[in-house]
C-alpha cells in the first residue's frame, strides 16, 4: 500500500466515515468493564428491537461475536481510548463522535500511549466534550475514581 500510495485507514476512521454518520452512535470508555458494558448494553437494544449496529472488544456471549450490524439506527461501540494502529496516534474513541456516551470507572492506564495520569485524563475529557448538547453522559464509579470522574465531566455540553 505504502509503495504504491494507496488510500488506507484505520478500522476507527473507516467507522467514522463510513458506518457513523447514518447512526446514533453511543459508546462506552472506561479502565476497565467497557466490554462487558458496550455488551449489554448492544443486547438491551436487541431485546428492545431495536436492531443494534455494534462493535465490542471481545466476544459479546449473548450474540456469539464481538460486531453486528442489525439495521437498526443505534451503533454501540467500545470506546478504547488506547491509539489507532496507523494513521492518528490518538485515542479510538475520538474517531466516534457519541451522542451518548457511559464511562464506568477512570484509573491510570496505557503509560506508553499517556505519560501520566492528568494527559489519561485530558483524553477524557476530550472525549466527554464531543457528547452534544443533546446527548446524554452516564458516569459510574467507586469512591477511588469519583474525583477523577467529576473532574473528566465538570465542563461536559450534556447532561
Amino acid at each position: 500500500m505504502l509503495d504504491r500510495k494507496l488510500k488506507y485507514h484505520s478500522l476507527p476512521e473507516i467507522l467514522e466515515e463510513e458506518f457513523l454518520p447514518e447512526s446514533i452512535p453511543s459508546s462506552s470508555a472506561a479502565h476497565m468493564e467497557k466490554t462487558t458494558t458496550t455488551a449489554m448494553l448492544a443486547w438491551i437494544f436487541q431485546v428492545a428491537g431495536k436492531k443494534p449496529n455494534f462493535l465490542v472488544g471481545g466476544i459479546a456471549e449473548n450474540f456469539g461475536k464481538s460486531y453486528g450490524l442489525g439495521g437498526g439506527e443505534e451503533f454501540i461501540l467500545e470506546g478504547d481510548e488506547y491509539d489507532s494502529a496507523i494513521g492518528t496516534k490518538a485515542a479510538k474513541f475520538f474517531h466516534y463522535h457519541p451522542d451518548d456516551l457511559i464511562i464506568t470507572s477512570l484509573e491510570y492506564d496505557h503509560a506508553d500511549i499517556y505519560a501520566d495520569f492528568d494527559a489519561y485524563e485530558l483524553a477524557f475529557r476530550r472525549l466527554v466534550n464531543l457528547v452534544p448538547r443533546r446527548g446524554r453522559i452516564v458516569v459510574w464509579g467507586d469512591a477511588d475514581a469519583g474525583q477523577a470522574l467529576r473532574h473528566a465531566t465538570e465542563k461536559a455540553f450534556a447532561p
